[in-house]
């Protein structure tokens, strides 16, 4: 059975935890407070849109097997964010290991696209809507979007890099209402709010000493 997008968008947003707890196994490195007070606050913003302002929606939360896929990715996302930092300068160009990155993820994917389409029957449609998010999906959210996120963490750490994923569920509203006719309403400012403030003190320079 599939996830409701409530649980899909809380359980994608403890990535930048998941890539804590990568940091800690891999490198042993401990998040400061500075850190732990960013993330908190971001993912605060996450859950009030996600339970729109309903404080119900969250109480009411069920968990269910596809969760916990969706749980496994996010771990590996964190470690290959806190892995990406082990990559010496020059060994690769940006799209040489973006390459790498695709092919071992069709490697990993493609076993199960199969193994749908055999038992389920389920193929996609040769249309243009189809066409069109697949274009999307290869240009803006895969090579746009992969290559922005290297880069990011080669320049500010894995930790750093996390909060700032708590923007892709604000930002999915800010196009739920230019799209799709979303009425703002007070808990998405709250939301985003909260979001943006835990982004920007996990953008702060530590204090000198």
């Amino acid at each position: 059975t599939g996830t409701e997008a409530i649980n899909a968008m809380l359980v994608i947003s403890l990535t930048p935890l998941a890539i804590f707890v990568a940091a800690f196994l891999i490198d042993r490195d401990r998040p400061d407070a500075r850190r732990l007070a960013a993330l908190a606050v971001s993912l605060a913003g996450v859950a009030i849109i996600a339970a729109r302002g309903d404080p119900a929606a969250l109480l009411g939360l069920r968990l269910n097997p596809s969760d916990g896929i969706i749980l496994l990715a996010v771990f590996g996302w964190g470690v290959y964010s806190v892995l990406l930092r082990r990559i010496p300068p020059g060994t690769f160009s940006p799209l040489a290991l973006l390459t790498i990155t695709v092919l071992f993820g069709l490697a990993v994917l493609l076993p199960s696209w199969l193994a749908e389409v055999t038992f389920t029957g389920t193929t996609p449609r040769a249309d243009l809507p189809t066409a069109l998010a697949v274009l999307y999906a290869a240009l803006a959210a895969s090579i746009g979007a992969y290559l922005c996120w290297n880069g990011g963490v080669a320049l500010i750490g894995a930790a750093a890099s996390g909060p700032f994923l708590h923007l892709q569920p604000a930002f999915g509203t800010v196009l739920a209402m230019l799209l799709l006719g979303e009425v703002p309403q007070l808990f998405h400012g709250a939301g985003f709010a909260l979001v943006l403030a835990g982004v920007a003190l996990a953008g702060r320079a530590p204090a000198r000493r």
